[in-house]
């Protein structure tokens, strides 16, 4: 297995721009239970840093979710269109 997830957390970030998107929420949902419950398929995400475990999923044509995983343990970061590659 690519890696083994035993936890997540959610940025207070993440969950404050949740709230500007309420149109999401079913999908964002998906993605995240998807991320958790198979996170090595390769349509899930793009790696965005080549030392870090940082990724982008998809969660439509025009929003990510980006998350890093750090051990066992999946960080979901930030939720937003794609200007939020910028950040990372």
């Amino acid at each position: 297995m690519w890696f083994n997830i035993h936890s997540q957390e959610f940025s207070s970030r993440f969950l404050k721009h949740l709230k500007k998107y309420p149109g999401l929420k079913e999908h964002v949902n998906k993605v995240i239970n998807e991320i958790l419950n198979e996170p090595e398929h390769p349509h899930q995400h793009e790696r965005l840093h080549a030392e870090r475990k940082l990724f982008s999923a998809r969660i439509n044509h025009n929003f990510r979710i980006i998350y890093e995983v750090i051990d066992d343990k999946i960080y979901f970061l930030e939720i937003g269109p794609h200007k939020i590659y910028q950040e990372f």
